[in-house]
Parts: C-alpha cells; structure tokens; sequence
C-alpha cells in the first residue's frame, strides 16, 4: 500500500500517487503506514508536532478532500499513531508527557540532553480526549481502523503527581486504560461497525 514514508511533497501528490496506486491495481486499500498527520522529516515516520494533517502539506482542504475522493470510492483507509512520538506544541500538551524522578521529560527517542520525542503518558485524560477528537475527524473521512505504535511497550515511570494514577509504575496500567477507553468509546466505535 501507500505510506508516507515515501517522499511526497503535497497532498495532491500524495493523493494523486494514491489514486494511481488503488486504479494500477498494486494495492487495495491505504494503510497501515499511512502517516497522516505531523512527521518531523527529519526524524522520518514519527508525529511530534501532533495528529493533525501535517501542514507541511498542504492547507488541510486539500488533505481532506482526497480522503473523501477515497472514501467515496470505498477505498480503506488506516491511519498510524505514536504513543513516543510527540513532543510539547500547538495543542499538545506539556502536562501529558512522563516526567521522571529528577522531574525531567523522558526521552523515547534521541537522548536525555535532547530528546526529540518524548513519552506520552498514555491515561492522562487530556491526551485521552485530543486523541479522541482526532480519531473522530479521521473516522468522519472513512477512516476506519488505527495502528498506536509503541503502544504496549515498558512505559517508564510517570513521578509527576497524578490524580489518575496511584504510583509512578502506573504508567504500564495507563496504555491499558488507554486503549480499553478509545476501545469502549461508544461515539467512534458505532461508526467503525
């Protein structure tokens, strides 16, 4: 399938490659690594600045009416996110993101003295909910299935207070409730059946 792993400039090049790909017959549906959202080129497939359509892009419109094209052709679509692959920004949060002992980010990727991406704290409510949003509006073009990568790795511990978590070693327990309440979400998967 396509991914943008590949090069693309602009969305109408990405769509176009799409549609050439889906009309060739060399794939039947776009996914699982379609990457969506912001990726940091640099960093190559990960989402730091966040889960929108990366404006790098395009203007949003364009993004949005080549995943419509594809819906109404009935083309599936899956979309990827990353539970270690943000960093604070635009609507991101810095409250989300683990902290360790020394009250410091914690670095997924790079290093300590400077991480390119850091880890989510995956059952805070605030990431819950801008997750959410976002799965909502990609479901609303015909998305219709979600790849979370890093996921169910070892979260290291979270020692920022928490009211949603009774130890620093909850953080394991938080990318469970995370998925159990994206899961259970009545208002996304009524429209996923």
């Amino acid at each position: 399938g396509l991914n943008l792993w590949s090069p693309y400039t602009s969305w109408r090049h990405y769509w176009a490659s799409a549609e050439k790909v889906i009309d060739g017959g060399a794939a039947s549906g776009l996914g699982p690594y379609q990457m969506v959202h912001n990726w940091s080129r640099s960093m190559r497939g990960t989402s730091p600045l966040g889960y929108e359509p990366d404006p790098a892009m395009g203007p949003r419109e364009e993004f949005e009416r080549g995943a419509l094209r594809m819906k109404a052709r009935g083309v599936p679509m899956g979309i990827w996110m990353s539970h270690s692959g943000l960093a604070p920004g635009r609507d991101i949060d810095e409250d989300w993101f683990v902290r360790g002992v020394d009250g410091n980010w914690t670095a997924s990727w790079g290093s300590q003295r400077s991480p390119a991406l850091l880890f989510i704290n995956p059952g805070h409510p605030g990431y819950i909910a801008y997750t959410k949003k976002w799965l909502k509006y990609y479901i609303e073009l015909g998305y219709r299935w979600f790849f979370f990568d890093c996921g169910g790795w070892a979260m290291p511990p979270d020692f920022r207070p928490r009211s949603f978590m009774r130890f620093p070693g909850d953080t394991g327990l938080m990318s469970v409730r995370f998925y159990e309440e994206i899961v259970r979400s009545e208002e996304h998967t009524s429209e996923l059946q």
